[in-house]
């Protein structure tokens, strides 16, 4: 009996290590800084913030990010081939499909978004999709002040974050 115990108890510890070791080789956090400002996107499960770099403080921190065809909301559930340049950083957005209703026929389960530094206190984030036409692209923030939800109809999403000011939408 005792034997039997040891064994599961070693079957246990593999599965857990191996279930850490697998999370963590999934999961990733992607940086780009301005001197003003760091973004941090993680790419599984997808979500980002911008903090401002002297202080530290959290000045836009994102939940979820959903594309709308018809009235399914497809939500993004992680970025994939992660790009970086000095300015910049560039990502697929993988959409969730279990659950919801097929996609239109030829439609990609993918979005793309470009976060870029046009200046160092400005952070300008573009959210598009590429082969089809969504009614509707969105993103929601946690609570921290800034807009709750930001949409537009059919249209590139362009948030722009000026550090320490107003926050912009702009739907280009």
């Amino acid at each position: 009996m005792v034997k039997g115990f040891r064994n599961h108890w070693v079957s246990l510890r593999i599965a857990t290590f191996l279930l850490f070791f697998n999370f963590n080789l999934m999961a990733a956090t992607e940086t780009l800084e301005s001197p003003v400002l760091r973004l941090e996107v993680n790419t599984s499960p997808y979500s980002y913030r911008v903090l401002e770099r002297p202080t530290g403080k959290v000045l836009v921190s994102q939940s979820t990010t959903g594309v709308t065809f018809g009235r399914e909301l497809y939500p993004v559930s992680e970025a994939s081939g992660v790009t970086k340049t000095a300015s910049g950083l560039q990502a697929e957005l993988q959409l969730q499909l279990a659950g919801r209703e097929r996609m239109p026929a030829g439609t990609p389960a993918k979005a793309q978004i470009s976060f870029t530094f046009i200046k160092p206190v400005v952070l300008r984030i573009a959210i598009t999709y590429q082969g089809a036409s969504p009614n509707q692209i969105s993103e929601e923030f946690n609570d921290q002040g800034e807009h709750s939800a930001a949409r537009c109809l059919g249209k590139p999403y362009m948030p722009v974050l000026i550090a320490g000011k107003a926050r912009l939408l702009m739907c280009s």
